[in-house]
């Protein structure tokens, strides 16, 4: 797979999970979050290894453990979007979310110990900036617990794309990918056997929705991720990943009719602004 067919794939990916944030936020009306969880990434899980049973033949110890590892840090990340979606509205939290790109490369220049760009600074002040607006209406930095669970989704998930580069180079990506969902769904169906009563989804709408985020939100988003990594970085997994929130607050305010108001509106603006500036090529901005 070449670099370009790479980020197609992974572009499909990002927008196939911004439908995720509707989804979950209709069956969080009936269902627990772990139970939800549990359910969603089990059946995906048994969706893909069905498909790719072949690859599952001789899988060494050590892919195990890093889908074991993976499953688990996705569930860190899937467990605070969950619980945050339960207090605040979709397009929020996929805003919120949406500043794990901006967690990337700050992450990635400690790790390579180099300064930082005056794009990563621009970048991250206009989103944080968004955030002040998007969370407090204009008052300042301030935040309820939702919208905290889902900064912290932001940084979990960003720690997830580095992760996920570093681990999917020298590996096969789709065992890789299966495994990751499917142990999501084991953490999650243990935590929901320990701490919620499970309930099934209520109506057949509930049903639909928890069939698609089995389907194209887990069993191709989730595990999809991995496959389009490997021949990728985790700069430009970032920034492809400015279409979830845009796609998920456009789903959220059609569907859903949240209102993000004056300054919400504002604040997405500036969170989208500088998600985008980190799409800005250093040779563009050496121009300008």
């Amino acid at each position: 797979m070449t670099r370009k067919n790479a980020e197609i794939l992974l572009a499909a990916v990002v927008l196939a999970r911004s439908a995720s944030f509707l989804f979950n936020k209709i069956l969080l009306d009936t269902m627990s979050p772990f139970t939800l969880m549990g359910m969603r990434f089990l059946l995906a899980g048994t969706v893909l290894m069905v498909l790719f049973r072949k690859r599952f033949v001789s899988v060494s110890h050590h892919t195990f453990f890093k889908g074991v590892f993976l499953g688990f840090v996705f569930f860190l990340m899937m467990s605070a979007e969950l619980f945050g979606l339960k207090t605040v509205s979709s397009s929020t939290a996929a805003l919120l979310e949406g500043t794990a790109i901006i967690f990337v490369p700050i992450f990635e220049s400690f790790i390579r110990r180099t300064v930082p760009s005056k794009r990563m600074i621009t970048s991250t002040i206009l989103s944080f900036g968004g955030v002040s607006l998007l969370t407090s209406g204009g008052m300042g930095f301030s935040m309820g617990p939702g919208a905290f669970l889902c900064l912290s989704a932001a940084v979990i998930y960003a720690v997830c794309m580095i992760l996920t580069d570093r681990m999917s180079k020298d590996e096969d990506s789709v065992v890789l990918g299966t495994l990751q969902v499917t142990f999501m769904g084991v953490f999650g169906m243990i935590f929901s056997l320990m701490l919620e009563t499970p309930v099934l989804p209520q109506s057949t709408g509930q049903w639909a929705a928890m069939l698609f985020l089995i389907i194209v939100c887990s069993s191709f988003g989730f595990a999809m991720q991995p496959v389009a990594q490997k021949y990728t970085t985790s700069e430009r997994t970032a920034v492809l990943g400015a279409l979830n929130p845009m796609g998920a607050a456009v789903l959220g305010i059609i569907f859903l009719h949240e209102p993000l108001g004056i300054t919400g509106l504002l604040g997405g603006m500036l969170i989208i602004c500088g998600l985008l500036i980190q799409s800005v090529k250093k040779e563009q901005l050496a121009g300008e």
